[in-house]
């Protein structure tokens, strides 16, 4: 198996380093957003559990996949790493892009005998944070719930709490709640 270096998965001219270290320090930031998000959340929820004796809030709800007073300005936990996706998936364009400029290295890249070297240079660095940011979630989600279900007491707990998160899915990576998908 061909080990590839960086500067053979982006296009000529393009610093493969540069293209890989923006990568990696935009999911490290949207990591760090989302476990922030997620602890003040439920230090929040088991304040307002504590103080005044009622159960804890839903764990959907801590993460901002169902809420009453969900809005553009209280994003779900997950929401950075949907624009951490949208951002890699523009740059697929961006990448096929740098091939028509300066010396028009399109015409070379398609009369190459490996057919493959213009998508895996347009592709590679782009779907690798695709999938290391649903990786995170993937990590992340479990951890979370797992968390939670440790540090809420039994009486707080609330049933039915993976049912609520799996009807709201969605909800994790999208700025607005739906209000016809909400629990009262």
């Amino acid at each position: 198996m061909k080990r590839w270096k960086l500067c053979d998965l982006v296009p000529p001219g393009t610093s493969g380093e540069l293209q890989g270290l923006l990568c990696l320090s935009v999911m490290i930031c949207a990591f760090l957003y989302s476990v922030w998000k997620y602890a003040a959340a439920l230090t929040h929820g088991l304040e307002t559990a504590a103080r005044s004796l009622h159960r804890m809030t839903d764990f959907a709800d801590l993460i901002g996949a169902q809420s009453d007073s969900a809005s553009f300005w209280t994003p779900p936990v997950f929401f950075p790493l949907t624009l951490v996706v949208l951002a890699a998936l523009l740059l697929i364009p961006c990448n096929y892009y740098a091939f028509w400029r300066g010396a028009k290295s399109i015409y070379l890249m398609r009369r190459l005998p490996d057919r493959w070297e213009l998508a895996r240079r347009c592709l590679a660095i782009p779907l690798l944070t695709v999938a290391c940011a649903l990786l995170l979630v993937v990590i992340l989600l479990p951890a979370f719930y797992g968390i939670y279900l440790h540090l809420t007491p039994e009486d707080a707990l609330r049933p039915g709490q993976l049912d609520k998160l799996w009807d709201n899915f969605a909800n994790l990576f999208l700025p607005f709640a739906r209000p016809e998908r909400m629990y009262y």
